[in-house]
């Protein structure tokens, strides 16, 4: 990518981000859904992949002002079942 240039950075695991260079646009990542199980005041019991337990949801900020956006998703997996973790479909604009 050319210097500077806007981008959308679409990604399955959000392990990935940890390694991306930083970007001028919009990084969305998955795969978590959220934990799918997530007790308040702690969060996400269980992430897959190797994502910290702490990228599982929402908008995620990284060393030298990285962000990205982790979604919750609209399916399950391994365990069909969802705690505090709503489905969701998002619209950025």
């Amino acid at each position: 990518m050319p210097p500077g240039a806007a981008t959308l950075v679409m990604m399955h695991d959000p392990f990935s981000f940890a390694g991306m260079p930083r970007t001028q646009g919009l990084v969305v990542a998955g795969h978590t859904h959220g934990g799918q199980i997530s007790v308040p005041g702690y969060g996400a019991l269980v992430v897959p992949g190797r994502a910290p337990r702490e990228w599982a949801y929402g908008w995620i900020a990284h060393k030298d002002n990285k962000r990205m956006y982790v979604t919750s998703g609209l399916g399950v997996s391994i365990l069909p079942v969802r705690f505090n973790m709503r489905p969701e479909w998002v619209m950025f604009r």
